[in-house]
């Protein structure tokens, strides 16, 4: 009798697990569906509870086979507490790991129709460690965690994945879940097009330092600084529209300036547009290229992976990446030489003007 008790408890205690049960922006709340039933007017996506434990598995997008609901309206800028249970009414079980928060733009307008291959996420909120023991811990005892929303964000159609990461097994454990919304902007335009290489599955491998670790390693980490978020860095907000790299020096710049490096810009565009210039003729035209193809290359690359091969595509993404922004340091060490001859400029006309 006492080996089945055991077993029975034992048996209860790996099928715990849990979903987004209630999200509440500003006073705004947004009840979470029961696992895998439809909940038309509920922001958040319905999905089963089943913790994921392979990081390639189509699941990773959203949840076990998850599914849309309907939608909530928030704005730009805006905080929101969010909350687990493990099934209605049960607190959430487990107490190791991080919390990660994405963004996606659903560039068509309906979230709904998002998959793992038009979804291209930007890391908007990670939680490690708070009060000297991990964030997760404290949702045992029926505690959320708050995410703001980029205030700067444009507006429009977004789909948001926020997901626990339990590492008290001897392999990660993955409850993602998402929430479609229309985030209303506040005058923002920026779209984080440039951070938006995360993938599901797929931004995620076995050997991830913060993952590997799991079971093992991880009660060895007991800070924010001793453990590696998985996936793509924060984004930083504030920044702007993501055409713009200009600094607030570059601002303050003469209308002389600003003449020569539109002058620049149009003589390298239309340089690497002229048929005689090729890729291969002109390096410059070949960096501008993968800049363009990054994000084409990310996605097909996650389309041909065959699960239990090398998983390259991270690697692919970084040297591309990489030749991208040498090109943007290019053009601000440009940027640079141009201040300083205008300095000495204005240097020199200030000298002459104080000896005339």
């Amino acid at each position: 009798m006492f080996k089945t008790v055991a077993a029975l408890s034992l048996a209860s205690s790996a099928l715990a697990h849990g979903i987004v049960s209630y999200i509440n922006v500003e006073g705004q709340g947004f009840n979470g569906p029961e696992p895998n039933q439809a909940s038309p007017g509920a922001a958040e996506w319905t999905a089963g509870i089943n913790p994921i434990k392979d990081p390639y598995s189509p699941d990773m997008f959203c949840g076990p086979n998850a599914y849309a609901n309907g939608k909530g309206y928030i704005g730009a800028g805006s905080s929101m507490n969010i909350y687990w249970e493990e099934t209605q009414y049960s607190q959430w079980p487990h107490n190791t790991g991080p919390i990660i928060t994405y963004l996606a733009r659903c560039w068509s307008g309906d979230c709904s129709t998002m998959n793992a291959d038009s979804a291209n996420w930007f890391k908007i909120d990670q939680k490690g460690f708070e009060n000297g023991q991990w964030k997760q811990a404290s949702l045992m005892n029926s505690a959320g965690y708050t995410i703001t929303i980029p205030w700067d964000l444009e507006e429009g159609d977004y789909l948001m994945r926020t997901e626990i990461i339990s590492l008290h097994a001897q392999k990660p454990q993955y409850y993602p879940s998402c929430v479609s919304f229309h985030i209303y902007g506040s005058g923002g335009s920026n779209t984080y097009s440039n951070d938006a290489w995360g993938s599901f599955p797929g931004t995620y491998s076995w050997s991830d330092p913060g993952l590997s670790i799991s079971g093992g390693g991880i009660y060895n980490v007991h800070s924010d600084e001793q453990y590696q978020f998985p996936g793509p860095p924060l984004v930083t907000v504030g920044q702007g529209g993501q055409a713009s790299y200009r600094s607030n020096d570059d601002s303050q710049s003469t209308d002389s300036d600003k003449q020569d490096d539109g002058a620049d810009e149009e003589d390298e565009s239309s340089t690497c547009n002229d048929d005689s210039n090729t890729a291969s003729s002109n390096p410059s035209c070949a960096t501008q290229a993968n800049e363009d193809e990054c994000e084409s290359k990310w996605t097909q690359c996650n389309k041909d992976y065959v699960p239990g091969t090398d998983f390259t595509c991270k690697d692919q993404w970084a040297q591309c990446r990489g030749q991208s922004v040498q090109r943007r340091l290019n053009s601000n060490a440009k940027m640079t030489t141009k201040r300083v001859k205008r300095d000495m400029h204005n240097q020199h006309a200030q000298h002459a003007r104080r000896h005339h």
